[in-house]
């Protein structure tokens, strides 16, 4: 069981066992400890809001999201969204889940368990999983495409394809994180739409992966083209497991 206990050092977060030997990022880990801050001692419910947790982290918005769908998908945490009396969006209600899912022992659990971060490092392609974390998973990348990837995309046809292409492809989070970042910069050359491949076709197609153009990654480039550099270093940087 996670606790919050105070010490002469202060309040301090402890985690569960089985969650540190997850494959969650040290980020999700943190973002659970500090929802342990901020939780109930009864009910186990807490509801900062996201900019707080974001001066919590020092990260920004974007960043706690990513971190938040892991601990989601890997079971650890409920979001609850909520309203208030005029029916406008208020803070998140998150549920902490600090028993192990399904009450399995942690030496039952696979080594990952979370879509965001159950893959090969280097492919980005999720491992197998159960049926029950399966099906979470197709509903946080289902998010991620709605939300995430097809806004970004310049070309809005056929929808149902590039869903479906992109759930196919089952992308972890450094993965997408790469492929928006791809978007925004090759975005930069498609100035006739007709020219813009499909998203299922760029998609199946792992367009992610083209070589930038000559000189798009000099110094003094675009910010698009310098965070596409980070991103795919960073990407190539985690290595085979």
């Amino acid at each position: 069981m996670t606790a919050v206990a105070a010490s002469g050092v202060g309040h301090y977060a402890m985690v569960p066992k089985w969650v540190l030997h997850s494959s969650a990022s040290d980020r999700a880990i943190r973002l659970l400890a500090v929802l342990g801050l901020y939780a109930n001692r009864t009910s186990w419910e807490a509801w900062p809001s996201r900019r707080t947790l974001a001066r919590e982290l020092d990260a920004s918005l974007s960043s706690v999201d990513r971190a938040l769908r892991e601990l989601v998908t890997l079971g650890v945490v409920e979001v609850v969204h909520r309203r208030n009396a005029e029916g406008e969006p208020t803070s998140n209600l998150y549920r902490l889940k600090y028993g192990t899912p399904g009450g399995a022992s942690p030496a039952a659990l696979p080594l990952v368990t979370d879509a965001a971060r159950s893959i090969h490092p280097c492919s980005g392609v999720a491992s197998p999983v159960t049926h029950r974390t399966r099906s979470i998973e197709l509903e946080v990348l289902t998010v991620a495409f709605d939300e995430r990837f097809w806004p970004a995309y310049p070309r809005k046809i056929k929808r149902a394809d590039a869903r479906k292409a992109f759930l196919k492809l089952r992308p972890n989070e450094p993965l997408i994180a790469l492929i928006l970042a791809a978007i925004a910069l090759q975005a930069r050359g498609w100035n006739e739409p007709k020219y813009i491949p499909n998203a299922a076709t760029w998609i199946n197609g792992r367009r992610w992966e083209d070589e930038p153009e000559h000189g798009a990654l000099v110094v003094g480039a675009p910010p698009p083209a310098l965070e596409y550099a980070d991103i795919a270093a960073d990407f190539r940087r985690q290595g085979p497991g």
